[in-house]
């Protein structure tokens, strides 16, 4: 057992710990509220992580990305979660892909197999790509709803169809019912967001409290296999 992970086996026990260990999660999207998984699944013990985004960090994420700095601006999001896991977590192997998920990347960043997917897209149309792959993968996968516009959140997780209030989800409904997908886990809001027009307002805790929803439900998922 590694030191770090002392506080851990006392709540899920050196068993728990293995499991996680020998998990393999791919997380798609390491902006607010998929940077914050990613790193909560690594402090966690989850062994090999495969990060994907084809996005670079700007200035304007620091007040809400957990992965970005001052220093790392301009650097890929993948690349920096693969550092940032270094320095917390050594024992997570990371499979860093400086490339958007689409169609045309999916056979690549799918040639392995994963315990489960974490699908924080923001992209409509690469969001359902994602998870009617996971569907014929046969993949577990939850996906992030919206986190902007709120000031108050409070994020659960549901089924995409059992879900309201939320816009992303009402457009993803639509999508996944021609695509012929009948069940979805997501994280949604049960506040109707603040309503703002042009791009969405977002506070640093809103989406890393998505993040951190989405991460316990991949965590305790995974300790019941």
């Amino acid at each position: 057992m590694l030191e770090s992970h002392d506080r851990t086996v006392k709540l899920i026990g050196n068993d728990g710990l293995a499991k996680l260990a020998a998990s393999s999660v791919l997380v798609v999207g390491l902006g607010g509220v998929g940077g914050c998984v990613f790193e909560m699944l690594a402090r966690a013990g989850i062994g090999k992580i495969t990060a994907v985004d084809g996005d670079v960090f700007e200035i304007t994420n620091l007040n809400r990305q957990i992965l970005s700095t001052v220093a790392n601006a301009g650097t890929p999001k993948a690349i920096a979660a693969a550092k940032r896991a270094e320095e917390i977590a050594p024992h997570c192997v990371v499979n860093a892909m400086f490339m958007r998920y689409c169609e045309q990347t999916a056979d690549e960043i799918f040639s392995e197999r994963y315990d489960y997917v974490a699908d924080c897209i923001d992209s409509v149309a690469d969001k359902t790509d994602l998870i009617v792959r996971c569907n014929k993968e046969n993949v577990p996968v939850i996906s992030a709803m919206g986190s902007g516009n709120r000031l108050k959140p409070r994020f659960t997780v549901t089924d995409v169809f059992s879900s309201s209030g939320d816009g992303l989800a009402r457009v993803m409904r639509k999508r996944l019912r021609e695509a012929g997908i009948k069940s979805l886990a997501v994280v949604c809001d049960t506040e109707l967001p603040l309503k703002r027009d042009g791009t969405p307002g977002t506070v640093s805790y809103a989406p890393n409290m998505s993040g951190c929803v989405m991460t316990q439900h991949i965590v305790t998922e995974l300790l019941c296999k």
